[in-house]
């Protein structure tokens, strides 16, 4: 499992190849932007919880980056960190910012750096286990079984993609129900699933 530094560098490096992608295109300044805008967000998420260990939320990123000196973290990095902040509020707040996608990766080869050496200082829990929270739609379904006499369970993943033919009500019972399987359940995907599914129980 990757640490916290570990995927937010991850993350800073894969923005690096996308811009590399914007690069080789006809593209306007949102192609690129957006990715700016989250890695900024991120860091100053990374901050908080990674290097001082929710200690400092009730701090400004700008706060929070100064707050890196007593780090031992150095004035250069300080430095660049602040570029990132000025760019990523640029984008953000000013409709009028005009940029490059060429400053922007300047931006990220510095935030990089930065981040780097962060790493190489060890501070705050930044190799503590990165979690990441993802989430999934389940439709559960109970029904009586009037022969048997008990309620099946079932979990199933929605499927949204199809759409119920307007000739289905005349097709005989066993291809209604194939078709109404097919349309709302993706049955195969859901028992993967539920086979590979490690349930974290909140206490």
């Amino acid at each position: 499992m990757k640490s916290k530094i570990e995927a937010i560098l991850e993350k800073v490096s894969e923005i690096k190849k996308r811009l590399t992608l914007v690069m080789g295109m006809t593209h306007s300044q949102e192609d690129y932007a957006i990715y700016l805008k989250n890695i900024g967000s991120e860091f100053e998420k990374f901050l908080k919880d990674a290097v001082f260990n929710n200690t400092k939320n009730n701090l400004n990123l700008i706060q929070l980056i100064e707050e890196l000196s007593n780090e031992g973290i150095s004035q250069n990095s300080i430095d660049k960190f602040h570029l990132l902040r000025s760019y990523y509020n640029s984008l953000k707040h000013n409709p009028n910012f005009s940029t490059s996608v060429i400053y922007a990766e300047e931006i990220i080869n510095n935030l990089h750096s930065g981040l780097s050496e962060i790493k190489e200082k060890s501070i705050g829990k930044i190799n503590k286990n990165y979690i990441r929270a993802n989430s999934r739609v389940l439709w559960f379904y109970a029904w009586d079984d009037y022969a048997g006499g008990m309620t099946e369970l079932n979990l199933f993943l929605p499927n949204y993609e199809l759409d119920f033919s307007k000739c289905g009500e005349y097709l005989p019972q066993k291809y209604k129900v194939q078709l109404l399987k097919n349309k709302y359940y993706d049955i195969e995907h859901t028992e993967k699933m539920i086979r590979e599914l490690n349930i974290v129980v909140n206490k």
